[in-house]
């Protein structure tokens, strides 16, 4: 199955018979992302191919550059995504991976069954600081698990969100 429509964004581009028949962009997205897979997937079920052309490139400006900043867009987008999800609840089976039982994916629930965004502001700081001191690998996992917390938490209790994005 093609899920191109999936992985699209930035440099886009629709002739006018396209865009009459999809339509603008949902303006309703007000978490972080989504909005950009939405009108994808609305191209997908419309039969219109989305086609990524690899010497096309978009300079992407305003990176996550602290594990706080990256948190934060997981936990909006996580919450974007269930939105979408909503939307097209027949495109569930398309979004959903199965869910790892390891130690990994246990920690990754445990933090974010108890966080909200307070939580990860507060973890993002303290990493930010502690990875100057720890070994590259520990770093990056501490990073990694509060951001794909983040996402979950966004997923499961987006009411833990303060604010818009």
């Amino acid at each position: 199955m093609d899920i191109q429509w999936r992985y699209w964004a930035g440099n886009v581009s629709v002739t006018r018979d396209t865009w009459e028949l999809i339509g603008p962009y949902d303006e309703g997205y007000r978490r972080y992302g989504w909005e950009d897979v939405d009108y994808g997937y609305r191209l997908h079920r419309a039969g219109i191919p989305v086609r990524i052309h690899p010497e096309l490139t978009t300079d992407h400006h305003v990176a996550a550059t602290t594990t706080a900043i990256r948190a934060r867009r997981a936990l909006h987008s996580g919450a974007a995504r269930e939105r979408f999800l909503q939307k097209f609840p027949e495109a569930r089976p398309l979004m959903e991976g199965t869910p790892g039982r390891g130690p990994w994916n246990l920690a990754v629930r445990g933090l974010a069954a108890v966080s909200g965004e307070n939580t990860y502001q507060r973890y993002g700081a303290v990493v930010d600081r502690l990875a100057k001191v720890l070994p590259t690998s520990v770093a990056r996992k501490a990073i990694a698990l509060g951001v794909e917390a983040a996402g979950r938490t966004g997923i499961q209790h987006p009411e833990r969100i303060q604010g818009r994005f």
